[in-house]
């Protein structure tokens, strides 16, 4: 078998690494730029679609071109991107009220989440 590993790679997984080494502190730190930059690149291609003209009635006809097994083929590909609320749950239990900010948490997420995915499939 024919194997290469990138090394972006291997930077990635030692940066990470060595934040997690660092405590929890640096690694909700690190967690929280991350995001950002995630929220940054994905808000830069919304409105650089939007202010491009891309976005148009036109694009929506026919708006179901590959009828239900393409939606259902869709629905199983965002179903894996949206697993990560696992993890704003289990991370969530260690707030100062948990039953109050649990739900609030992943609903919140997930409705940023769905609007964000919505954006860019516009």
């Amino acid at each position: 078998v024919d194997y290469t590993c990138s090394p972006l790679s291997i930077a990635i997984i030692g940066m990470s690494t060595a934040v997690l080494l660092r405590g929890a502190k640096d690694s909700s730190a690190f967690n929280n730029i991350m995001t950002a930059m995630n929220l940054s690149i994905l808000l830069l291609v919304v409105l650089s679609a939007i202010f491009s003209g891309s976005v148009s009635k036109e694009n929506l006809t026919p708006f179901v071109p590959t009828g239900l097994p393409g939606v259902l083929r869709g629905a199983g590909l965002v179903f894996f991107a949206f697993i990560g609320f696992d993890m704003v749950a289990s991370l969530s239990e260690e707030v100062v009220c948990p039953e109050k900010n649990m739900p609030v948490g992943i609903v919140g997420s997930l409705a940023v989440s769905t609007l964000i995915y919505v954006s860019v499939a516009l």
